[in-house]
C-alpha cells in the first residue's frame, strides 16, 4: 500500500492454508526488513514489500522423513523480527503426525538458518504467536494429555536452547490467553495476554473458576509466576501502556495499569472509568493505546461497535 494515498500498489493471491479452529487469521502473513513473508500450502515466500516481486520460495519438509519433499508438511504460523521470520511447520496431516518444528528463516534470502522440534507429540489445535520479540509462542496439542503451554525461546541463533515453559493449567491458577468465544476477528484473534520485557502478563482463573477476574505475571527467563492481582471483574482485555506498563479492561469499564515485572499498581488502586463504553464493549476484543487515549476493537462487529475510541476518566 502507498502510504501517501492509500492506492494499491500489488496484490497476491495466497491459498492452501486452513486455520486452526476458532483461530484468527494472524500469522498467516507478516513483515520485516522490506520483505512480506507469507504462508502457502506447502511453501513459504518472501514478496518484496515496494513491489509484491518473490523473493525468495522455500518448500517446507520434515527433516527426519526418508521421503523429504514428498512428506506432508505444512507451515502453519509466522512471525518476524530482527531480519528473521520464524515458522511453526507441523509434518503429518490431521491423523498422521509426525513432527513439528520451530523453522527460523533469513527474511533477505529465505536461507533456513536453524530449526528446533517443538515439545509436542500429537497434531496441534492452536498454535498463536503472542510475542514476536521475545518468541512466545502459545501450542496446544489435539490430545489432551499433550502439551497446553505458552512457550518463549531465545533469539533466533540459540539453536540449541530449551524454551521456558509456562503450563497453561496449574495448581494455583488456569491461563486465559485466548478468549473463550466462537466469534473471532478474522485478521487477529483477541489475546489477553502480553509479553512486557522479560514477563508475560495474563488473564487467568482461580482452579475451577467460571470467570476469568485475576491478572499473572510470569517470568519468561524461568517460568515462575512473579506476581497476580483479583480483580472482582471479567478480564475483557490487555495492551501495553508504555515501558513496563500494561494496561487491563475490565467487564466493569475499569481500566488498571500495572507494572509488568512486580505488579504494582500505577495511579488508582481501584483504577479508572472508560467513558461511554457501557454495554458497548464485547467479551472479546483488542485494546490499543493510542496518545492519551485508547480504542477498543470488538470481535463482534455485529453486536457491537467494531471500534471504539475512548478516555479515563
Amino acid at each position: 500500500m502507498s502510504g501517501r494515498c492509500g492506492r494499491k500498489v500489488w496484490e497476491r493471491d495466497i491459498s492452501g492454508v486452513t486455520l486452526f479452529y476458532g483461530q484468527g487469521g494472524d500469522g498467516l502473513l507478516t513483515a520485516d526488513a522490506g520483505v512480506a513473508v507469507a504462508l502457502g500450502e506447502s511453501v513459504i515466500r518472501g514478496y518484496g514489500l515496494a513491489d509484491g516481486a518473490v523473493r525468495w520460495t522455500v518448500k517446507v519438509t520434515d527433516p527426519e522423513d526418508a521421503r523429504g519433499d514428498d512428506a506432508e508438511c505444512a507451515p502453519e504460523v509466522a512471525s518476524a523480527t530482527g531480519g528473521t521470520t520464524r515458522v511453526v511447520v507441523t509434518c503429518g496431516g490431521y491423523t498422521e503426525f509426525r513432527s513439528a518444528w520451530l523453522v527460523t528463516l533469513d527474511n533477505a534470502t529465505g536461507k533456513e538458518l536453524n530449526r528446533r522440534a517443538l515439545p509436542v507429540e500429537s497434531a496441534l489445535s492452536e498454535a498463536l504467536v503472542i510475542s514476536a520479540d521475545p518468541f512466545t509462542l502459545l501450542v496446544r496439542e489435539r490430545d489432551e494429555r499433550g502439551v497446553a503451554a505458552a512457550l518463549s525461546y531465545g533469539g533466533p541463533n540459540e539453536a540449541d536452547a530449551e524454551p521456558v515453559t509456562i503450563p497453561l493449567t496449574a495448581d494455583e491458577e488456569d491461563l486465559a490467553v485466548v478468549t473463550e468465544t466462537t466469534d473471532v476477528l478474522s485478521a487477529r484473534p483477541a489475546l489477553r495476554a502480553v509479553v512486557s520485557g522479560s514477563t508475560l502478563v495474563v488473564a487467568a482463573a482461580e482452579p475451577g473458576a467460571d470467570r476469568v477476574e485475576r491478572v499473572s505475571g510470569y517470568s519468561l527467563a524461568d517460568g515462575r509466576r512473579r506476581w497476580h492481582a483479583d480483580l472482582g471483574t471479567t478480564v475483557v482485555a490487555l495492551a501495553p501502556a508504555g515501558r513496563d506498563r500494561v494496561a487491563v479492561l475490565g467487564d466493569n469499564q475499569r481500566l488498571w495499569t500495572f507494572a509488568a515485572g512486580d505488579g504494582a499498581r500505577i495511579g488508582e488502586e481501584d483504577g479508572t472509568t472508560l467513558r461511554e463504553v457501557r454495554w458497548k464493549v464485547y467479551s472479546a476484543a483488542q485494546l490499543l493505546k493510542v496518545g492519551d487515549r485508547w480504542i477498543v476493537v470488538n470481535a463482534n462487529g455485529d453486536a457491537y461497535p467494531p471500534a471504539l475510541a475512548v478516555s479515563p476518566r
